[in-house]
């Protein structure tokens, strides 16, 4: 095939010989990340539990879940998750013990 170490011919002459062009030759392809790879994961699911929704449908549906799963993510945060910054109560907590020191003077 195509030789860097060739003397004789260059790069851009042995591509021409081949029918190959210099870009293809010098094309490092580019590796997929785990966010990408997490969303085709995920298109991939709903399309093999719904195939009869269209790109638009799914769209909409991944929106939906999203929006369920940042609901309990911050659910989470607020009800049960402690805070350092609140000394180790949660905000639940935090928030009911100010209201109820407010309540008492």
């Amino acid at each position: 095939m195509i030789r860097r170490a060739q003397a004789k011919l260059s790069i851009s002459q042995q591509c021409k010989l081949v029918q190959f062009s210099r870009s293809a030759f010098y094309y490092a392809p580019v590796g997929i990340d785990a966010a990408t790879l997490d969303m085709m994961k995920e298109n991939d699911r709903v399309f093999t539990k719904y195939p009869f929704f269209g790109s638009r449908q799914i769209a909409a549906y991944l929106r939906r879940e999203a929006r369920r799963v940042i609901r309990n993510g911050m659910k989470f945060d607020n009800t049960e998750r402690p805070h350092s910054s609140l000394q180790g109560r949660t905000p639940k907590k935090a928030y009911r013990d100010r209201r109820d020191e407010k309540l008492a003077a």
